[in-house]
């Protein structure tokens, strides 16, 4: 009771700061009490969530924080977050406290933006935009019909990469032999060539003088002949002349020359001696008795 009427304040003391009062004023007059007026208040002050937000951005993470206001009443509220990408949906976190003055929103993906907005009682008290640090990771579809394509396309290329790989090793296999072979013979060739050029140019310089000396050799060759042929002739006219024979007197054959006209050829240093002359039926005839 406060019996002064000069007093404007009242203070209370050792209340819960985590609970509501309430308060009833009453005026007494001469008449008696008035009608009660109430009040609900508490020790604290209602405050509202945060909305200066510092962002910490990382690679797949967001770190909120701010300051709690002094003598505020903790607020729980929740982070929504949406991803800008086609498809995406808004994501919401679990409840957090006003007074705590941090926050880590994990689970995101590096490179991407984000919508942020924090929600109390189905108010928008805070948003912005921002990205996470990291390359921008590549679009994939998500369909299952897209998957089936990338697969069979991913498939095939293998199976070509297979195939072409099964001809080569085919191809190495049935030509190396070939290439060895080849390979041998060119070295072969290569070694033969020079001496083939060195042989054919002996040749045709021996051919050269060959054919300057080939006409007497073919005379002296002819003439060997005929010599054989005479001094055969001529043993078979002794033989007859032994018989008794005068068949070599009309054969009209002469004696054969012999000496310098033989068939061989003579050395300047050690000549030839010339063969005995045969008697011929003509000498023996004409021979005195």
């Amino acid at each position: 009771m406060i019996s002064d009427p000069s007093v404007t304040h009242f203070e209370l003391h050792h209340l819960d700061p985590n609970s509501y009062y309430i308060f009833k004023v009453i005026a007494y007059t001469a008449a008696g009490e008035g009608p009660p007026i109430q009040l609900r208040g508490a020790t604290m002050l209602e405050g509202v969530p945060p909305s200066n937000v510092t962002i910490v951005t990382g690679t797949t993470s967001f770190n909120l924080s701010w300051v709690p206001e002094e003598r505020n009443r903790n607020h729980g509220f929740h982070v929504e977050y949406l991803r800008k990408s086609p498809g995406a949906d808004w994501e919401r976190s679990e409840v957090v406290n006003s007074t705590q003055g941090f926050y880590s929103l994990t689970g995101l993906q590096p490179g991407t933006h984000y919508h942020l907005k924090i929600i109390h009682n189905n108010d928008t008290r805070w948003e912005n935009f921002v990205q996470t640090v990291g390359p921008v990771p590549s679009e994939m579809p998500t369909g299952f019909a897209a998957r089936g394509w990338l697969i069979g396309l991913i498939s095939a290329i293998l199976l070509l990469i297979l195939i072409l790989l099964i001809l080569c090793l085919i191809k190495r296999s049935k030509g190396g032999k070939y290439a060895v072979k080849d390979k041998e013979e060119k070295d072969v060739d290569s070694e033969a060539r020079p001496m083939k050029d060195e042989t054919f140019g002996e040749y045709s310089d021996g051919d050269e003088k060959r054919s300057d000396s080939q006409p007497s050799i073919c005379e002296n060759s002819k003439l060997g002949s005929d010599d054989s042929l005479a001094e055969y002739g001529d043993s078979m006219d002794i033989q007859f002349n032994e018989d008794g024979s005068f068949i070599g007197q009309y054969s009209g054959r002469g004696p054969v020359p012999h000496g310098n006209e033989s068939s061989g050829p003579t050395s300047p240093v050690n000549p030839v001696p010339p063969p005995p002359i045969a008697p011929s039926m003509s000498s023996i005839l004409n021979r005195p008795s």
